[in-house]
């Protein structure tokens, strides 16, 4: 028979499938872990808002908070002009509500409007998690970095026309 002892600890440890969440992955502790040369996906940044409420016990704002500031450093760091701080937490805490919508019916695969939902929600993980600001192009004055972030809007482009195909 399990002690008290061993009892606690066994609850306190989990596995990767316990702290997986559905259709996002596993909650990401940094947002130093993607590549430098690429900005941010939506999947990521998904992942980094369920750590800080998971881990960090962060209320929705919060976490929004958090890793808006997170996000647009790696925009400033590409030297491409952002939207204001309170148009990137609205647009963190609408990506965590389509992913609270498409989860509402999971347990329905039958439906095909359900596998469709989740079909375009897993798809939207993967494009680029986009805060430029509406007038980035006059705003960026190196040719460089306006080839940048043009690059990774087209990668994101061809790369899921491929997939899709």
């Amino acid at each position: 028979m399990l002690s008290s002892s061993n009892r606690t600890k066994a609850a306190a440890v989990s596995t990767r499938s316990a702290t997986e969440i559905w259709l996002v992955g596993q909650p990401l502790s940094s947002i130093d872990e993607i590549e430098p040369s690429q900005l941010p996906v939506s999947g990521l940044v998904l992942r980094r808002i369920y750590n800080e409420m998971k881990t960090n016990k962060a209320t929705l704002a919060a976490a929004c908070s958090i890793v808006a500031d997170e996000v647009m450093s790696y925009w400033e760091k590409a030297n491409i002009s952002t939207t204001a701080k309170p148009h990137v937490v609205a647009k963190l805490k609408s990506l965590h509500q389509d992913h609270v919508s498409v989860s509402k019916n999971k347990q329905r695969r039958s439906s095909a409007s359900q596998i469709g939902l989740e079909t375009d929600f897993t798809l939207k993980m993967g494009q680029l998690f986009d805060i430029a600001h509406a007038d980035w192009e006059r705003k960026t004055f190196i040719h460089e970095d306006r080839q940048f972030l043009i690059d990774q809007r087209e990668f994101e482009s061809h790369y899921f026309g491929c997939v899709c195909s």
